[in-house]
């Protein structure tokens, strides 16, 4: 992992001043986002960028997008981060019944496309989905199309197909940092419970 939580925030600390004029970014995610946005701000610094950094309501991803006097709509930020992680998706997708398990995967990346077409006016930068089987279907998870790890695994080819055919989108690859990083990095089981943290706080900085 290039660098760890406590490196980000101690040497972000000591950053020089920015000067220049902020970027805006509004962060939205499934779970919760404030670690995720301490990270990007210390980034900023460290890069010498100054960034304006909103914290979205946790959990509200789709009615900050319809609700055209949401915080999202009212921010007129430059960038929005969309964070979409395995476990929101998981118990999505855990309530649904077998059919509409089926089109788990479609029914998610149309629902992303329509927010697309309320929000066209900033820069977008979407985080496709570390690939975890769930032990359930084991080996035939692989041929089976209501396994949870077929449809992650066809989201985030989706998410990727998406992003290629969007100008204005971007891709933050978690999928690829996890891998690098390992679950015991990347991951903290403790504060996913508690806390409702997709990653560890290492994972947070990456």
């Amino acid at each position: 992992m290039a660098i760890d939580w406590r490196s980000l925030m101690k040497e972000s600390k000591g950053a020089e001043p920015v000067q220049n004029k902020p970027v805006k970014v509004f962060v939205l995610g499934d779970m919760s986002t404030q670690f995720f946005v301490q990270g990007l701000e210390g980034a900023g610094k460290l890069a010498g960028q100054s960034l304006e950094v909103v914290d979205g309501p946790f959990n509200q991803v789709n009615l900050q997008f319809l609700d055209p006097a949401s915080e999202l709509h009212r921010s007129e930020s430059d960038f929005l981060v969309l964070l979409i992680t395995k476990q929101g998706l998981q118990a999505h997708f855990w309530d649904l019944d077998p059919e509409q398990q089926n089109s788990f995967a479609s029914d998610q990346i149309e629902q992303i496309r329509r927010n697309l077409e309320h929000l066209q006016e900033c820069q977008w930068i979407i985080s496709n989905v570390i690939e975890e089987d769930d032990g359930v279907f084991g080996n035939y998870a692989n041929k089976n199309v209501a396994s949870f790890l077929f449809q992650i695994r066809k989201f985030n080819y989706d998410l990727m197909q998406l992003v290629v055919a969007t100008p204005n989108c971007l891709m933050l690859d978690a999928k690829m940092l996890h891998q690098r990083a390992g679950d015991e990095a990347f991951l903290d089981l403790r504060n996913e419970y508690l806390s409702s943290l997709a990653f560890s706080l290492d994972g947070y900085a990456s």
